[in-house]
């Protein structure tokens, strides 16, 4: 009777064991294993429904930034009021006096390609006088330098101070390109109709401003050689 037991106690492990291993293996695997060869040949990806896709993703080129362009002139309404000459106009002709008192046409003193026509005045506070020099002064070194052999030129045009000032003022800033007087101002009154300067403009080959600024920062430096730069380049 004891051993019937335990046949009983046997037989009924066996019947467990046979019933875990039948339940395990009849769940089906969700994704079927690889084999070795397989899995030396790689993955390929797949796409969104879930299929093997045979087009690798595409990666997009960077859009190359936009070419430079001669800066915009910006400014207030109440500012561009008074301005008698804008972009795309022409600068009037003149017949100015150079500091040898010998008179001159402006439109002779044009560069071939470019002009920098520059208005200055050496005023009567120390802040101005500073800016008169530093103007002369960076003319030099940020247009006649690098650009004075490609064809571009700078005229300034002093309003309103004596002669032997301007003469001064020249020399101390080491300036070689022409400086033509408009002592009372007469020529001014034909550009605006107030004495904001340092004034400068960027014109073509025949006079037509391309582009102009009128305060002394550093910001309008870096545009107008820009300005240069990308008119330069458009002649190419």
């Amino acid at each position: 009777m004891v051993r019937f037991a335990r046949y009983s106690i046997v037989l009924a492990g066996l019947l467990v064991l046979s019933a875990a291993g039948c339940r395990e293996s009849s769940t089906p695997e969700r994704f079927p294993r690889k084999s070795d060869a397989d899995a030396k040949s790689g993955e390929r990806p797949f796409n969104h429904s879930g299929e093997e896709s045979d087009n690798p993703p595409v990666v997009q080129p960077e859009e190359p930034p936009p070419p430079p362009t001669i800066p915009k002139v910006v400014m207030s309404d109440e500012l561009r009021a008074t301005c008698l000459v804008n972009v795309d106009d022409t600068i009037p002709e003149a017949e100015l006096a150079d500091l040898d008192g010998k008179p001159s046409e402006l439109g002779s003193l044009f560069g071939p390609k470019l002009t920098v026509l520059c208005f200055w005045t050496i005023g009567t506070t120390p802040r101005s006088q500073l800016v008169a020099n530093a103007v002369l002064q960076d003319l030099m070194k940020d247009v006649v330098g690098p650009f004075g052999e490609q064809g571009v030129r700078v005229v300034a045009i002093n309003v309103g101070d004596g002669v032997e000032d301007v003469k001064k003022y020249v020399a101390d800033a080491k300036a070689t390109f022409p400086n033509l007087l408009d002592p009372q101002g007469e020529y001014f009154t034909k550009i605006a109709t107030e004495r904001k300067m340092p004034r400068t403009y960027l014109l073509d080959a025949e006079g037509k401003v391309l582009w102009f600024d009128m305060e002394y920062s550093n910001t309008a430096r870096r545009d107008l050689v820009q300005g240069i730069e990308v008119a330069l380049d458009e002649m190419k």
